[in-house]
């Protein structure tokens, strides 16, 4: 399924950020770090406000925090004081690891989760490096696919798991493309009830993750599975009856998720007659 809701994290920022930084020994670093660990709080609430109003293009970029922190040591505090096996901040970050419902990363809703991204890349805001809020479970290819692009309007925002919940309204359709083979062809259409710039990001982040790419793929395999039944079901009874078994699979898969590749894929398939009178053998 595409894009999952987590509960947004409940650790405080500044205590994350002190944990990370309790063992430093080099008393300079330790004494500057320190004393940022405000700003770092400060950074961490308007990143929450702006992730509620939906505005994470208004924050400022920067490559320092207050003239005191650089940005390759705060890169440093996440890289060797967080995500690194052993170090102070560790348990923090398998903790947002694991929130992520049955370990499946929420951007792109099929693969495993495996690493943490920054919803705002560390590289251009170091104060947000170890903030709870701006670090979300994630699959290795979700996290390479995003690189470190910075939204600069509102439509260029990609969903946030913490912050966006879009799973009430379907907006993932698919078609049936009816060829040699067949296949299914999947897209994002707008929902009427939403706002244009919610349109808009819900398609940034369907190109910025490569899910069409990724579901068409999932689809293929899909249709080999179930070819066999469908040939059986027409066989002994008719086109109509392919339909019927397509839409109880398609109710079965919407009560669970609305936007599940799944989801689309069975209700274009019952939905096309060529595709019910046996275009699933178009190999």
């Amino acid at each position: 399924m595409t894009m999952r809701v987590i509960k947004k994290p409940d650790d405080d920022p500044k205590d994350v950020f002190l944990t990370c930084i309790s063992r430093v020994k080099n008393v300079n670093l330790k004494n500057r770090l320190n004393s940022v660990a405000e700003n770092v709080n400060e950074a961490a609430e308007e990143f929450d406000q702006n992730g509620i109003d939906k505005s994470f293009y208004h924050l400022d970029e920067h490559d320092n925090i207050a003239g005191i922190v650089t940005k390759n040591e705060m890169e440093k505090v996440y890289t060797n004081r967080m995500a690194k096996t052993g170090t102070p901040g560790r348990p923090f970050y398998e903790k947002l690891k694991s929130s992520a419902p049955h370990a499946i990363c929420p951007l792109c809703g099929h693969r495993t989760v495996s690493t943490l991204d920054h919803y705002l890349p560390k590289a251009h805001f170091p104060s947000l490096a170890v903030v709870p809020f701006n670090l979300v479970p994630a699959c290795s290819d979700c996290n390479k696919l995003k690189l470190s692009v910075v939204p600069k309007t509102t439509e260029e925002q990609t969903l946030h798991p913490y912050y966006d919940d879009v799973t009430a309204d379907q907006w993932l359709f698919a078609e049936v493309i009816e060829d040699v083979p067949v296949s299914i062809r999947f897209f994002v259409k707008e929902v009427e009830d939403w706002s244009d710039a919610l349109n808009s990001r819900i398609k940034t982040h369907y190109e910025t993750y490569g899910l069409s790419s990724l579901y068409i793929s999932q689809a293929g395999t899909e249709l080999a599975n179930i070819r066999s039944q469908l040939n059986n079901i027409l066989e002994k009874s008719s086109a109509k009856n392919v339909r019927e078994h397509l839409l109880e699979g398609f109710q079965s898969r919407k009560i669970n998720h609305n936007n599940a590749w799944q989801t689309a894929m069975y209700r274009a398939m019952a939905d096309n007659e060529w595709f019910c009178k046996g275009g699933f053998n178009a190999i």
